[in-house]
């Protein structure tokens, strides 16, 4: 779940997201996802539970994909200034 302002929202079922064609701007030169360097990452909630995972780079290097996994999303340990803690990117 994700917060906004004071109310939880679930995290969607979005199955795959595939992103294609993504490039960076970097000294005014455009760039792939590959040459700036961009890597895998996982979400995953407050126990190390993976809730979606990114795949590697397609081979020209400026697309990949997002798969959300079937791990249910609990709440989420907020802190005393209503902060999520344990969400790690």
């Amino acid at each position: 779940m994700t917060a906004r302002g004071r109310q939880f929202i679930p995290l969607d079922d979005f199955n795959t997201l595939a992103f294609r064609n993504a490039s960076a701007t970097q000294d005014g030169a455009t760039r792939t996802l590959a040459q700036m360097g961009a890597s895998p990452l996982q979400m995953v909630d407050y126990a190390g539970q993976t809730l979606a995972e990114t795949s590697a780079l397609t081979g020209a290097g400026d697309g990949f994909a997002v798969m959300r996994t079937n791990t249910p999303l609990g709440f989420a340990n907020t802190s005393s200034s209503g902060e999520i803690l344990g969400l790690r990117f």
